[in-house]
């Protein structure tokens, strides 16, 4: 298993100058679970988890979930060149459940009638 995450982490947390102990409390884990991703003995925890962590150490949550591997480079570069893009990611952080749901549902509606064009 690479290691890559864990001494991102752990490189992160130092910066921050607290100790796994400090970092698990405050991101509602546990020590001994920060210590196995810092190792490298576990893989990257779940979006939930990393936003937490992300939290804690000041980090943004997309470069934590671009380290864990939950976001491609390619996803991250056309993020950073299409404005528009970037703004779709921007609403699930500040819309609610409820919108967030509404945009769901005409993305998949969307791609239902696509598919149907797509077949004619």
């Amino acid at each position: 298993m690479t290691n890559k995450f864990g001494r991102f982490l752990k490189e992160a947390r130092l910066q921050k100058g607290i100790n796994q102990r400090k970092l698990a409390l405050l991101s509602g884990i546990d020590p001994g679970y920060v210590n196995k991703l810092e190792s490298g003995k576990m893989p990257p925890p779940s979006p939930k988890v990393l936003k937490n962590i992300a939290s804690v150490l000041g980090l943004d949550e997309l470069q934590l979930y671009l380290r864990a591997g939950y976001i491609t480079e390619d996803l991250t570069k056309k993020l950073s060149d299409e404005p528009e893009f970037s703004m779709m990611f921007y609403a699930l952080k500040v819309l609610s459940k409820e919108e967030q749901k509404n945009i769901l549902d005409f993305v998949k509606f969307t791609l239902e009638n696509w598919k149907k064009i797509d077949k004619t």
